[in-house]
């Protein structure tokens, strides 16, 4: 009978983890997604797949994958989070913010505002270093 107890034990962890990265998504993603819907990338840009971002407390750690082009900066969220409703973000370049000032032991990291969205964005400091590549003056 032991082994009932640990199926059942399973069941209800998938169903409490399914339940708490739904809200997760629902509460902190959609409403950038929302905002920034995803676009079509140009074919030349910067990409880097698996990075770590952090939106607000949450972060989506290697779950999601990073163009840089032109006009936007692009978040593609992988399969996993794919699987929980996440959508494409394409946030203008015109839209993100200076970022703010950062400690030495985390120059690894920029930490931006989205236009008006509340939460801040973190992103890898190379994401920065392309813009200012390719929009200098923003």
């Amino acid at each position: 009978m032991a082994i009932w107890i640990v199926i059942i034990f399973c069941l209800l962890e998938t169903v409490v983890l399914t339940t708490v990265i739904g809200s997760v998504v629902t509460t902190f993603w959609a409403p950038l997604a929302k905002q920034f819907p995803g676009k079509a990338f140009e074919p030349d840009a910067f990409r880097r797949n698996f990075q770590s971002i952090s939106l607000g407390a949450i972060s989506f750690g290697g779950c999601v994958h990073i163009v840089a082009d032109d006009n936007f900066l692009h978040l593609i969220p992988s399969r996993f989070l794919s699987i929980f409703g996440c959508t494409s973000v394409s946030i203008p370049w015109e839209k993100i913010g200076k970022p703010s000032k950062q400690p030495y032991f985390s120059k690894r990291w920029a930490n931006i505002t989205v236009d008006h969205h509340s939460k801040i964005l973190t992103i890898p400091r190379w994401c920065m270093d392309i813009k200012n590549t390719i929009r200098p003056f923003l």
